[in-house]
């Protein structure tokens, strides 16, 4: 035999034990999230009339003249010009749309 010392490897450590509050959380959360999705998926009618009003309403017809080189105050009356610029800006990357 050589002169080395066998050397055990030390022995995994215990798997953490999940506690019952641990596990609740978890079933609490699914459930959240699965109703969230749920309601985006399948239950929001687009578009509402709050902030997709504005989408549709002002942004999307002031990025469009803004891609026609068309600058309307109109559109700027209580927000700016920056998310329409960047509708603008995004249509090279959607391919037009």
């Amino acid at each position: 035999m050589s002169g080395r010392k066998h050397v055990r490897p030390e022995a995994p450590p215990a798997p953490a034990r999940i506690e019952p509050w641990d596990l609740l959380a978890v079933a609490a959360l699914t459930l959240w999230f699965a109703f969230i999705a749920w309601v985006v998926l399948f239950r929001h009618p687009v578009p509402l009339y709050q902030v997709e009003t504005d989408l549709l309403g002002e942004y999307i017809p002031a990025a469009r003249e803004l891609l026609g080189g068309i600058l309307n105050p109109a559109h700027y009356t209580s927000k700016g010009v920056g998310y329409p610029l960047l509708l603008a800006a995004a249509v090279a990357l959607c391919g037009g749309d």
